[in-house]
């Protein structure tokens, strides 16, 4: 007898990796069929893009899930990918108006760390803040350390190595759209870590 949504979801939320692969493979080809990325950036950005980063959301927050009865999975699931669009497309128009990463290439580590404080906006760069600053760049990258894998290697790669997204997207085996997504929740996570105050993460 095929398991419902309900019975798969209790599964999940106790760690059974085959039961949320199976409500994903039920519910993600509807959701997909129903995204509708935007003509102009199409080329970026594609279904599977935001399908993938959507995937990922599920994974890292099934246990936060609440079911409140059949079905509730999949609203969940396309409320993710509907908030994964929003937010990609926030941020593609962000960087096509330039409001995305602007430091130049040839910056060291540290100064690549202090500008992803400030975009973070966990502390100031001013003179009288070093030794403040000093310790916020420590515990900036402890914050890394703790995050999931594909979220500390877009931030380290990107934000502190200064990689090209192009680069950083290639190693990440997706497009630049995904990569500009993953970077954009991977910071929202980092700054979870670090208790900073809220603010626009551009």
């Amino acid at each position: 007898m095929r398991e419902t949504d309900l019975e798969l979801t209790r599964r999940a939320q106790e760690g059974d990796e085959a039961a949320l692969a199976q409500l994903l493979e039920m519910h993600g080809p509807i959701i997909r069929a129903r995204l509708s990325i935007p003509a102009k950036w199409s080329g970026v950005l594609s279904s599977d893009d935001v399908m993938q980063q959507a995937y990922l959301e599920a994974f890292l927050h099934i246990e936060q899930f609440e079911p409140r009865g059949e079905g509730a999975f999949g609203a969940w699931l396309s409320t993710i990918a509907t908030n994964v669009l929003r937010d990609a497309i926030a941020w593609l128009s962000a960087q096509k108006r330039g409001g995305g990463r602007t430091a130049l290439t040839g910056r060291t580590g540290d100064e690549s760390a202090v500008a992803l404080i400030e975009t973070l906006g966990i502390e100031d760069s001013s003179a009288s803040q070093q030794a403040r600053l000093k310790e916020s760049v420590e515990r900036l990258h402890r914050g890394i350390a703790e995050l999931p894998p594909h979220y500390r290697t877009v931030i380290r790669e990107f934000d502190l190595m200064q990689r090209p997204a192009e680069q950083v997207a290639g190693e990440l085996g997706g497009t630049v759209g995904a990569m500009y997504m993953l970077r954009r929740r991977a910071l929202f996570k980092l700054r979870e870590h670090l208790g900073s105050s809220p603010g626009a993460l551009v």
